[in-house]
């Protein structure tokens, strides 16, 4: 299931934004996930890094906006439910 999910986002992603398998490549696609579930965030890096991108994690609304100011992502991946700020506000 992971192989298919990760060639499906591969493909999907890779008309978007420009994959590398070079981990060092500064040029890689950044991706924000944010989530207040930890499996959720955890399952969403093994799957974006095993298709080339650099992922930062955020586990709610008010870090996800200090993770976006500080670098901002080429792609936010952004769970609508979580305590504090949702991923509405």
């Amino acid at each position: 299931m992971r192989s298919l999910l990760n060639g499906t986002l591969r493909k999907t992603l890779s008309g978007c934004l420009q994959v590398t398998e070079d981990a060092d490549n500064p040029l890689r696609p950044t991706i924000l996930v944010c989530d207040d579930d930890p499996m959720v965030r955890l399952f969403a890096r093994e799957c974006l890094e095993s298709a080339g991108m650099a992922v930062v994690e955020a586990e709610d609304g008010d870090q996800a906006l200090e993770r976006y100011h500080e670098s901002p992502p080429d792609l936010v991946f952004l769970d609508v439910e979580m305590p504090g700020k949702t991923g509405f506000e």
